[in-house]
């Protein structure tokens, strides 16, 4: 007996006697009104018509009041026993609960490290609703991790928990582990759902998280996906210590896309302190291939909420695929403090120029300004003409150059297009020969073309100062200052307008301008791409009297300057499409393959190997130009080694994997952060672990309100009907 009350009370004994005392009232009732006996006498005879109208009433006032005790004595009995309507209680009723916990195991959750970490705080959290379902009994638990809500194993869905399955279940939650990803909580509540309406009884989700603002202030995505749950109720319960400091690598990258053997590479990495205090003498160590460099970088300070640059080079002395890494010292996060990057060395980096005149005078000038020597650049300048274009590989270039160009086809504009939408770099210089109605016809609208040039080129009229203003930007602001007088002594002679004051679209970006206020250098991105126009030629122009007819940049007193301008812009063009090598924790990495044959092995971080063949991994719907694979086990940071066949120790090819930043912001949630992010959600409670899981559930703690407000009522109720009902001396 008791076991089966165990179902509906905590004490069931105080629950079972507090049932059986319902009894009592009815007795007492019962013996009331047996207690007089009925004597008849004449002048009663006059009163029975009166009492004949009231019996009725009478007797219903007699048994609300009845039913009112015997509702105060079950109420006390519920109180005092802890009525549970979840679980085993509902189940006995022919429903079922369902208590779906959400385990959130993101990179944020490892914070504090070990036994003192969030997580370790959320699983201790989840196997208490575990135990307590346990007491219930019957109600079925399934857990979900939050980057993966759609997976969850077959000991964690829908167990139907008791004093048997408790060990399992407990020892299975125990085996999960923080993953280094982050979480998609609006999927997160889309699965739960799902999850929620296969059950025919009643479902509550509990969210057993960090509560970090950068995921729970202002979401309006998640509150709508909350709101989609009709008829589930949420537990949002904090795990976790309050904010800490926090300092990680939020990038690293070299300052010019590309790198080639025996150069010198400048990488940049950026720290951020998402602390409330400014950070000192912060110290970097820097790794290539996995072995540390014989430097220490530092950084002065850190503000609070904000980044700071650290830069050193690399000498990568063998071509191939190399690694590149940062670290920070350890502190709240360590994930976050070590940053990678992946590069593929060249013995030379090729670069593409393309001259409209066939006496490649323009395309010479800049040939040697970025170009002239290779063991200091590392730029091997290819020179070809328009007509040969489209019949190129652009891919193997990293960046093209298009000189005096007069008129290109459309096979050859749409090449530069998918070029620069796919990362690439293209620059244009114009000329004697460029026709402004093939560009503004064929070329600006492909987007490969910044902005619409006026009908004809316009000579610039002498003025006082220099000819070039330059601006604040990596292509030009090192020309400017006091310090630099280069770029004053460029005199511009010639040069082509734009195609009106309004022509310039709203994301391009003026580099330079001329002194008379026209442009001189437009930028504008293309996909992950840049394009940039000089409107002005790379050479010197046709001079039949030996002086220059455009300007005198290249060939004249300003060379060092222009030699400068073109090995900036050649690094800035070329490091736009640098933001492809970033791939994050969790993302799909395609492998290409030589042959339908060929087996690719992808070592990563922890030295575990995965073969991957044709096909493998691949979505019906997806294409390849050749046999490909995609490699979905970036679970962890690092470099991850790809090598066709097994073939050689020397990979063929290096991927670099980092964490989200987004998950290095420890600062939790306020309460006023979650009211605005779930304001229209009835159903949602805010607890810390203690008090979700001490004293019942929330869901029990709801019901011991509800009773205790009915307990008062009805006592109220019972005084007025006893009162009404009693005689009374006036």
């Amino acid at each position: 007996m008791l076991d089966w009350a165990s179902q509906f009370f905590t004490n069931p004994a105080v629950g079972l006697a507090g049932v059986a005392a319902v009894a009592v009232p009815i007795v007492i009732h019962l013996i009331n009104r047996l207690r007089y006996r009925r004597v008849e006498f004449a002048a009663m005879q006059f009163l029975l018509a009166s009492e004949e109208q009231n019996r009725r009433r009478i007797l219903v006032e007699q048994l609300l009041l009845l039913l009112a005790r015997i509702l105060l004595v079950l109420l006390a009995a519920f109180l005092i026993g802890r009525l549970l309507l979840s679980g085993g209680g509902l189940a006995a009723f022919g429903a079922q609960s369902h208590e779906i916990v959400v385990l959130d195991d993101s990179l944020s959750m490892r914070a504090g490290g070990g036994e003192s970490s969030a997580f370790a705080g959320a699983v201790a959290a989840a196997t208490r609703s575990v135990e307590q379902a346990a007491q219930r009994g019957g109600t079925k638990v399934t857990v979900l991790r939050a980057t993966r809500p759609d997976e969850a194993s077959d000991a964690l869905t829908e167990q139907a928990v008791d004093a048997r399955v408790q060990d399992d279940v407990v020892a299975a939650i125990r085996r999960i582990r923080p993953t280094y990803a982050a979480v998609d909580w609006p999927a997160v509540f889309a699965a739960a759902g799902r999850r929620a309406e296969a059950n025919e009884g009643s479902a509550t989700v509990t969210v057993l998280t960090d509560a970090r603002r950068a995921d729970w202030a202002g979401r309006p995505e998640t509150e709508a996906a909350v709101s989609a749950m009709p008829g589930v109720g949420v537990r949002f319960v904090r795990v976790g210590s309050d904010a800490v400091g926090n300092l990680a690598v939020t990038d690293l990258r070299p300052t010019g896309a590309s790198t080639a053997v025996g150069v010198p590479s400048r990488f940049r990495a950026t720290v951020r302190n998402f602390g409330e205090a400014a950070a000192e003498d912060v110290s970097l160590t820097a790794s290539v291939d996995g072995r540390e460099l014989p430097l220490t970088l530092r950084l002065e300070s850190v503000e609070p909420n904000d980044s700071a640059d650290a830069t050193f080079d690399v000498l990568f002395e063998t071509p191939g695929p190399h690694s590149v890494s940062v670290r920070l010292p350890d502190d709240a996060l360590d994930a976050d403090n070590e940053r990678f990057y992946a590069a593929d060395v060249p013995d030379e980096i090729s670069v593409l120029l393309v001259d409209g005149d066939p006496s490649g005078v323009d395309s010479q000038y800049l040939a040697d300004a970025i170009g002239a020597n290779r063991a200091v650049t590392g730029y091997s300048p290819r020179v070809i003409g328009p007509d040969e274009l489209a019949r190129t590989p652009l891919s193997n270039f990293t960046g093209v150059y298009l000189l005096n160009v007069g008129d290109l086809t459309r096979e050859a504009v749409d090449g530069l297009a998918t070029y620069a939408a796919a990362g690439g770099g293209v620059v244009w210089f114009v000329g004697p020969n460029t026709r402004p109605d093939a560009v503004n016809e064929r070329v600006v609208p492909s987007g490969v073309f910044p902005v619409p040039l006026a009908d004809a080129p316009r000579e610039l009229q002498t003025r006082e100062g220099p000819d070039i203003v330059v601006g604040d930007n990596p292509v030009f602001g090192v020309l400017g200052g006091s310090e630099n007088p280069f770029i004053d002594l460029v005199s511009v002679y010639r040069y082509f307008p734009t195609a009106g004051d309004d022509a310039l679209p709203e994301d391009a970006t003026v580099l330079a301008s001329l002194s008379n206020g026209d442009p001189l250098a437009v930028e504008r991105p293309v996909g992950r791409g840049r394009v940039v126009a000089i409107l002005t030629s790379a050479g010197p122009g046709p001079s039949p009297d030996g002086r220059p007819t455009w300007n005198n940049w290249a060939g004249g007193p300003g060379a060092a300057s222009f030699a400068i301008m073109a090995l900036e812009l050649q690094r800035y063009v070329t490091a736009a499409g640098d933001a492809a090598s970033e791939v994050e924790v969790g993302a799909e990495v395609p492998v290409e393959l030589p042959s339908e044959a060929a087996v690719a092995s992808v070592s990563g971080p922890d030295g575990a190997v995965s073969n991957l063949r044709s096909g493998d991994g691949l979505l019906e719907s997806e294409e390849a130009d050749g046999p490909r694979a995609v490699f979905r086990g970036t679970d962890a940071p690092g470099p991850y080694r790809v090598r066709i066949d097994g073939g050689e120790e020397t990979p063929d090819a290096v991927f670099a994997v980092n964490v989200p930043p987004r998950e290095s912001e420890l600062t939790p949630a306020t309460d006023d952060d979650i009211a605005e992010t779930f304001g229209s959600v009835r159903r949602l409670q805010v607890l810390d672990a203690d008090a979700a899981f001490s004293g019942g559930s929330g869901r029990e703690g709801g019901l011991r309100l509800l009773l205790v407000a009915a307990f008062l009522g009805l006592l109220c109720l019972e005084q007025l009907l006893a009162y009404r009902l009693s005689y009374h001396t006036r």
